[in-house]
């Protein structure tokens, strides 16, 4: 039972970091459930996210994971107004083909009406303190309908 328990709690930790851890075009609000092949498009960090709260939303930024670099999120926000939901990468490449290229996708669960900052870091291979590039957006959220 001690075995299981630790398991369990070992599980937890890996896990989340990984959920805490986004060509210009507005990301589109999205329903509470988003199909498997939903085709995503890069955020804009420019252009301020506008939910409601009781949806989900997603932020999505180019990436290259075959390369060793990789997203890190490199802030908090209050998770009474917001939660990552999911993460996972899509491959723009037909077929997948490896060393492509696609995006890494954050999907949030909009909980109740506030202004919030989510900060991502693009870290070079090795590198966990000095990202090669930052991305900053500006999420706000209304009353839900």
């Amino acid at each position: 039972m001690k075995r299981i328990l630790l398991n369990l709690v070992l599980s937890a930790l890996f896990i989340f970091p990984t959920a805490c851890a986004g060509q210009t075009s507005t990301p589109i609000a999205s329903p509470p459930d988003i199909p498997a092949d939903q085709k995503y498009v890069v955020t804009d960090p420019a252009v301020p996210l506008e939910v409601s709260a009781g949806t989900e939303f997603y932020i999505a930024a180019a990436s290259n994971p075959t390369t060793g670099y990789a997203w890190q999120v490199l802030n908090s926000w209050n998770p009474n107004i917001m939660v990552i939901h999911a993460t996972e990468y899509q491959s723009a490449s037909p077929g997948g083909v490896v060393g492509g290229g696609g995006l890494d996708i954050w999907r949030f669960d909009a909980l109740s009406a506030g202004d919030m900052i989510f900060t991502i870091g693009y870290f070079p291979p090795g590198n966990t303190t000095d990202p090669e590039q930052t991305l900053t957006f500006t999420i706000r959220i209304g009353v839900g309908a």
